[in-house]
């Protein structure tokens, strides 16, 4: 950022103006990539996969639970 800034003229103010969204620009994209970057690996990419069929092995095992909380309920 222009250390010099000065707001004299209206082209000076524009000049002013078009600074301090450069620099805001510039902390957006430092807030993002901290943002990322204190993300563990495992809640990025558990995002990703949530997306999806559900496997046949989880499904089954879903299954058997309903099942055997039935029985244990007396819902059976």
């Amino acid at each position: 950022m222009d250390k010099n800034l000065n707001l004299d003229t209206a082209q000076d103010v524009s000049h002013a103006l078009a600074e301090i969204a450069t620099a805001m620009g510039v902390i957006r994209t430092a807030y993002q990539d901290l943002k990322t970057a204190a993300q563990p690996a495992s809640v990025t990419n558990a995002a990703k996969a949530a997306n999806g069929p559900v496997p046949a092995y989880l499904t089954n095992q879903i299954a058997s639970y309903k099942d055997a909380l039935a029985r244990l309920t007396g819902n059976a």
